[in-house]
């Protein structure tokens, strides 16, 4: 896994290794949270199975991607796909957000989100491992 960050609001987690070979299916306007520690500290991001617009429901993909840290954490079922970049910390607070997610052969790729204004000041210490690029 690895992120990328850009004037502090265009955010892309790369679930899987490699470069993007093949055809790439996004979904836009999907409905999702993130998490963030009693520090403000993002510790992960929700995925749910519906639209932000309209809550209409979709069938999500398979999560597959090899967790490199034994700290990071991944749940799933049909109604969600939770990802907790440090499963020590505790939840505190969710934040509403859109997201848009990218898909490969079925499995999920990527997850992109463009902050709103209100959930910039999340702090980063804790996916500092996992940032490739931040300006």
């Amino acid at each position: 896994m690895r992120i990328t960050i850009q004037n502090n609001e265009l955010v892309y987690i790369y679930l899987q290794k490699g470069e993007t070979l093949g055809d790439i299916e996004t979904i836009p306007y999907v409905d999702c949270q993130l998490y963030v520690d009693s520090n403000n500290e993002w510790i992960g991001i929700k995925i749910l199975n519906r639209f932000i617009d309209d809550y209409k429901k979709f069938e999500l993909p398979k999560a597959n991607f090899e967790l490199e840290c034994f700290d990071v954490e991944l749940q799933q079922d049909r109604n969600f796909i939770k990802i907790l970049f440090d499963n020590k910390s505790e939840v505190n607070k969710k934040f509403n957000q859109e997201c848009n997610i990218d898909i490969r052969e079925g499995n999920l790729y990527g997850i992109e989100i463009i902050l709103y204004k209100e959930n910039q000041n999340m702090k980063r210490n804790i996916i500092k491992k996992f940032i490739e690029y931040d300006n």
